[in-house]
């Protein structure tokens, strides 16, 4: 149910500065209950909707792997980017993936900037971190060879890695998983500065606690897998 962010995504996707012909756009409505699914349909963007319902609760990993399916159906494709509702996308995005692809990139981690770093005290502490971790942490690892770390938005992979590792459908985040399970398999996350996310941060304390300790939980369970 993402109403009151959908169509900030679906607007940046129009500026998108690549080639029309040569990607397409699939919006996964996964067990949405409100307007979002309309919006979606009411927008000049030409994207491709795909309304995932099963007897079972909304779960981010199970769309994904479904949809996954579907779409590979369809036609080949050499990578798959994956944004969230709650995300931008900055115009050169997709010229700066496919360069990193060009040069053998298997899995790729978009730049994330924060895009509500003041709207609260909260917003800009987290926003601060954000930073610190873009340009003391994944910077210097993608310059020293090292492999990045998986965020959930601005994220691309190689069609053969799509095929490869399916998403796991009993994590509470599906992006840590993936990134440890990939480096277990000797494949390489580059980060990739100029493939630039708009992140949405939490702007009240409730928020932040709520996601931190959902985060805690993910890492303590990917550990002892």
């Amino acid at each position: 149910n993402e109403k009151d962010v959908i169509k900030n995504l679906l607007d940046s996707m129009i500026y998108i500065d690549y080639p029309k012909e040569l990607y397409d756009v699939y919006i996964i409505c996964d067990h949405c209950s409100d307007e979002t699914e309309d919006i979606i349909r009411r927008h000049p963007l030409k994207c491709n909707i795909l309304v995932f319902k099963d007897n079972c609760s909304s779960n981010k990993a199970r769309a994904l792997n479904w949809a996954t399916e579907k779409i590979l159906k369809t036609r080949e494709y050499d990578a798959f980017c994956y944004f969230d509702a709650d995300s931008l996308i900055h115009p050169g995005y997709l010229k700066a993936v496919y360069k990193k692809l060009f040069n053998g990139s298997k899995v790729i981690q978009g730049h994330q900037i924060p895009k509500n770093m003041h709207e609260s005290i909260i917003s800009l502490i987290v926003s601060s971190g954000q930073f610190i971790t873009n340009y003391f942490f994944q910077k210097p690892k993608e310059f020293l060879g090292l492999a990045a770390t998986l965020h959930g938005k601005g994220m691309c992979f190689s069609t053969d890695i799509v095929k490869k590792f399916r998403w796991d459908e009993e994590c509470l985040t599906e992006d840590l998983e993936m990134q440890m399970r990939l480096i277990a398999n000797g494949v390489h996350i580059n980060w990739c500065e100029d493939a630039v996310v708009y992140d949405e941060q939490p702007v009240h304390l409730f928020q932040y606690i709520k996601r931190t300790i959902r985060w805690t939980r993910c890492s303590l369970d990917t550990a002892q897998k």
